[in-house]
């Protein structure tokens, strides 16, 4: 299977219209899903663009439930203890890098998942390699 794994500012920017980056991550990840690819992220992910809409650009929890909402109709990987093993691993390897823990987990779910694609903002995931190496479309 084709997978495409989406950060959490592709699918923010993909929830509201009124986001800088909506056309941009609309236009990535309906070209990701046209090439077969199907479209996944992590609840981590979730959790974290839940609390980006809520907190920082809503005023009240309507536009947040969305995320929820959204996540019943796509594809959504559980990590796993080599994940967060993995997740640890990067950080420490890459202490230089603006990389969250999501960030670091998302990276190490693709790269078990052996995703062909994950659709960020962040420029940072394109210094870390993985194995196999898995494209990193920054919008």
């Amino acid at each position: 299977m084709k997978l495409a794994v989406l950060d959490t500012g592709p699918v923010v920017a993909w929830l509201r219209a009124d986001d800088a980056d909506h056309v941009a991550s609309m236009t990535a990840i309906k070209r990701s899903a046209g090439e077969g690819r199907v479209l996944a992220t992590t609840w981590e992910v979730i959790g974290e663009a839940y609390t980006l809409i809520r907190y920082r650009f809503a005023r009240d929890a309507t536009p947040a439930l969305e995320v929820l909402r959204w996540a019943e109709t796509i594809n959504v990987l559980s990590t796993e203890g080599e994940d967060r093993a993995r997740a640890h691993g990067i950080l420490s390897r890459h202490w230089d890098l603006r990389l969250s823990y999501v960030d670091a987990l998302l990276l190490a779910v693709s790269e078990r998942r052996r995703a062909d694609e994950i659709v960020t903002l962040d420029h940072e995931l394109t210094a870390v390699r993985l194995a196999p190496p898995v494209h990193v479309t920054v919008l």
